[in-house]
């Protein structure tokens, strides 16, 4: 009875949600969904993928996703001022001062053009990913 549920829920609503098992928006929140000349990351995991040893970050829905150090390095850099090709040149001079380690199929990279070419690849793929867990809102 469609009724019945109605009344459960306006009755129960208020605790659902202040118990967080429900939440509630006026509009949905701002987000995209493909990857912009600059991307921007949102502002609260972009403050939390600054944070040593961070492993979760929360998207523009309020929820919390997992993140690994790489997925980190990239969010925090992702301000607006930078080109994907920005972050880019960021990981590889992680990767050239030793900060990171970069291998393809397990073997590792040294060549500047060959590290370039997989973080751009890897960069790329972040940032797809970010986008479609709701990270970017620019």
């Amino acid at each position: 009875d469609p009724q019945s549920v109605r009344d459960t829920l306006i009755k129960q609503g208020l605790e659902l949600v202040l118990r967080g098992f429900v939440s509630i928006f006026s509009d949905s929140p701002h987000r995209v969904t493909t990857i912009s000349k600059k991307p921007v990351s949102f502002p609260l995991a972009r403050y939390q993928a600054g944070i040593k040893n961070c492993q979760m970050v929360t998207i523009v829905m309020g929820y919390s996703v997992p993140v690994d150090m790489l997925s980190n390095l990239v969010l925090h850099n992702l301000d607006g001022s930078r080109t994907m090709e920005d972050v880019v040149n960021i990981l590889v001079e992680n990767v050239q001062n030793g900060t990171m380690k970069a291998e393809k199929g397990g073997v590792p990279l040294t060549k500047e053009n060959e590290i370039r070419q997989e973080m751009s690849a890897v960069v790329k793929e972040i940032l797809l990913k970010q986008a479609n867990l709701g990270l970017l809102v620019g």
